[in-house]
């Protein structure tokens, strides 16, 4: 009876973890980003707002990769849209926090990423 009890418990308690809103907000996003761990495509990357515009850049190597994307932040997906004819990539933010950023993958790999130091 015990075993049954912990174990309701456990599952309601997940349950309303899962329906807490994502608390990740496009101004903690906005900056550059540099791989760091785990599965990333990405080796750099930067988030901006320009004009009004959602604006994704990559580099790979130091050089550029994807130039002039956008992007959209709904929730907790993220999604980037190259301008190119790429397909979307499409994450989920699994954290971020002032320095580290998590994302899942559609392949549910995850990457995580340390923010680059601007002056």
């Amino acid at each position: 009876m015990r075993y049954l009890f912990a174990l309701t418990i456990l599952i309601l308690s997940h349950s309303i973890q899962a329906d807490e809103p994502c608390k990740v907000t496009e101004k903690a996003l906005i900056g550059a980003w540099a791989f760091d761990s785990g599965e990333g495509f990405f080796q750099e990357m930067a988030f901006t707002i320009e004009d009004k515009a959602r604006v994704f850049n990559s580099w790979l190597h130091h050089r550029p990769e994807i130039f002039d994307a956008t992007w959209k932040l709904e929730g907790c997906k993220l999604t980037i849209m190259p301008s190119n004819g790429m397909v979307n990539f499409n994450y989920t933010v699994m954290s971020l926090k002032k320095n580290k950023l998590r994302l899942r993958g559609e392949d549910k790999e995850i990457g995580q990423y340390k923010r680059i130091k601007t002056e």
